[in-house]
């Protein structure tokens, strides 16, 4: 798996089994048929009622092929039934890919400065309502 932009410096501490297993039901593995792990995604419900979207994973040969999309999909499912109103990330204002690629699941984006400590800023990225989030299908490889 690849991490780019400015979690690349963090890529040992965002990989960590322990957190997997400590976030439960709200973290999605998504396996091959033969077992390997093309990605996943790590979240989890926040004090605000949001279901709060920390990490999304894909390894470099699985990009393009709806991963983290049909993840979204199946993350919301779940937790939209446990009262959450709205999905929530956070990113760096320069991380390009993950920008567009919330903007094109409707994600809004607001930019707050000092949010991730001084001089850091981050967009604070939410989408809602849950219930019509954009079915993904999977292409196969």
């Amino acid at each position: 798996m690849s991490v780019s932009g400015e979690n690349a410096h963090c890529r040992g501490t965002l990989h960590r089994p322990m957190s997997i297993h400590e976030s439960g039901d709200t973290t999605f593995v998504t396996r091959r048929a033969h077992g390997q792990i093309p990605g996943y995604l790590m979240g989890l419900v926040a004090r605000t009622g949001d279901d709060y979207i920390h990490f999304v994973a894909v390894r470099d040969d699985a990009r393009g092929r709806g991963v983290p999309r049909r993840s979204y999909e199946v993350f919301a499912a779940p937790t939209a039934e446990r009262g959450a109103t709205a999905l929530k990330a956070i990113t760096g204002p320069h991380n390009e890919g993950s920008i567009e690629f919330r903007r094109k699941l409707g994600f809004e984006m607001t930019h707050i400065d000092d949010y991730g400590g001084t001089g850091r800023a981050r967009l604070i990225m939410r989408r809602r309502p849950l219930k019509d989030f954009p079915a993904a299908a999977m292409e196969p490889w």
